[in-house]
């Protein structure tokens, strides 16, 4: 398998940044907000959602979790519905629409 499909198999099985990049754009957020609610600098807000950083702790991802309203749990449920139809699709953004609206943040 050539370099460049292995490369982009790992980013959709490590996709977990994409949920998040969504959850942002549904909250209005900027990476500079979000970066600034988690304490962390833009760059790092970016790595994660373009999936350059494959090795999030569950610290990591509870303070995401946190920032943008989602819980762990339900943060994963969108990431293997992503994996499993693609993260750009309308199922996959519908759902996420939905755990927002059942969330404590406001859309």
């Amino acid at each position: 398998m050539m370099l460049k499909q292995v490369q982009r198999q790992k980013r959709i099985k490590d996709g977990i940044g994409n949920i998040i990049k969504h959850l942002r754009y549904v909250q209005d957020l900027s990476s500079t907000e979000l970066a600034e609610k988690m304490s962390v600098t833009r760059q790092f807000i970016s790595d994660v959602e373009a999936n350059r950083r494959d090795n999030l702790t569950q610290e990591t991802i509870n303070r995401f979790c946190l920032a943008l309203g989602v819980s762990p749990s339900e943060l994963m449920r969108l990431n293997e519905l992503g994996k499993t139809h693609g993260y750009k699709t309308p199922c996959v953004l519908q759902e996420i629409l939905h755990a927002m609206a059942n969330s404590d943040i406001a859309i």
